[in-house]
């Protein structure tokens, strides 16, 4: 049942007052009729107390068309104003500013590095580029893996010392050569990983250890090989049949007196 307001004769004229105008017969207050913005003339159909509601809520008539160039406006306004403060703060955006939440190239300004980033993101607190942020992460880590090493070293035993020695340069070894030691890119993984390789050491570790070779002669590349790891493992302290040049001299000289296990 309809309560008496529904066809209260005044609302085309309070219609009017906030910029709207009834293009059909006046039929209740929460009908839909065509209307139209005496504005930009825009044509669409609403209830009209909807629109005295909206107008009263946020001062504006309502008219969808007016109220996205409003939008419009104020998401310029409020980019420019983000942009400002971007830079304020020692950033470039590098690509057009589409919004808070899509990743944008961006330029350090102290720095020079450029990454992907979200503006919001920039507007944080004592915010720093990615790059150096991951540097700084990169050696803050790097002085704790020392720490623990030093600290390791400290109770390991000569054995223990010496293979620790020799993994870390085996490790700069194949990342300086790797297109010598690994030429196919075969792929590097666990043990028992299928089509997992091992980065093998020709004349293995426990042998060099054994006849006192420095850790830069077993850690050289052409002491270094690429084997599937079941291979890998079954040969992992034999003496292979092949011995690279590089320990002529130290095998020869060192096979009279092996290193104490």
């Amino acid at each position: 049942m309809s309560k008496k307001n529904d066809f209260d004769l005044t609302y085309p004229q309070k219609l009017k007052e906030i910029g709207i105008g009834l293009l059909e017969q006046f039929k209740g207050t929460k009908t839909h009729h065509k209307m139209e913005c005496l504005t930009c003339f825009h044509v669409w159909s609403a209830s009209p107390s909807s629109k005295l509601q909206n107008h009263k809520k946020y001062g504006c008539g309502g008219c969808p068309r007016c109220n996205q160039e409003r939008i419009g406006l104020r998401n310029i306004t409020e980019g420019k104003r983000i942009i400002k403060e971007i830079e304020i703060r020692g950033f470039t955006l590098l690509e057009p500013y589409t919004g808070n939440k899509i990743n944008i190239l961006v330029k350090n300004n102290a720095c020079g590095h450029i990454w992907k980033a979200r503006p919001n993101n920039l507007l944080v607190r004592n915010v720093i580029c990615k790059i150096c942020n991951d540097k700084m992460k990169s050696r803050h880590m790097d002085a704790l893996n020392k720490q623990r090493h030093q600290t390791y070293l400290l109770t390991a035993t000569d054995w223990q010392q010496y293979k620790s020695t020799v993994t870390k340069l085996t490790h700069i070894s194949y990342k300086n050569n790797k297109s010598i030691i690994n030429p196919l890119n075969l792929p590097k993984g666990r043990a028992g990983t299928p089509g997992a390789h091992h980065t093998d050491h020709i004349v293995p570790i426990r042998y060099c250890f054994n006849h006192s070779i420095p850790p830069e002669i077993c850690s050289h590349p052409s002491n270094l090989q690429m084997l599937e790891w079941a291979p890998n493992i079954s040969s992992k302290d034999k003496l292979k049949a092949y011995i690279p040049p590089i320990f002529d001299n130290y095998i020869q000289l060192s096979t009279s007196s092996a290193h104490p296990k």
